[in-house]
């Protein structure tokens, strides 16, 4: 039996979200990835204890987690708890 889009995309939506962060790339198809060289443990560490404070309500150290991500040009997708690189920002 053949599944059709509907189907295939009611299935991807029940699953159960990924356990752990993950960087995605271009070769994910994540177009707006950059292939920047950052320490993806790190990236990984602080998404943790962020999702970790959030779950907790503290929104002040999820707040400054986030402020540190943005500075470093990290984006990322809670739901999916994915994230990537983008090109860093010109500063004159």
């Amino acid at each position: 039996i053949e599944k059709t889009k509907k189907d295939a995309q009611a299935e991807q939506a029940s699953a159960a979200p990924p356990s752990k962060w993950h960087r995605v790339t271009t070769r994910d198809c994540c177009p707006k990835a950059t292939d920047r060289l950052v320490d993806d443990d790190k990236i990984n560490k602080l998404l943790k204890k962020r999702t970790k404070a959030k779950a907790e309500k503290n929104y002040t150290l999820s707040d400054e987690i986030t402020r540190t991500l943005v500075s470093m040009e990290i984006v990322y997708n809670d739901e999916k708890k994915q994230w990537h690189t983008r090109a860093l920002m010109k500063s004159d």
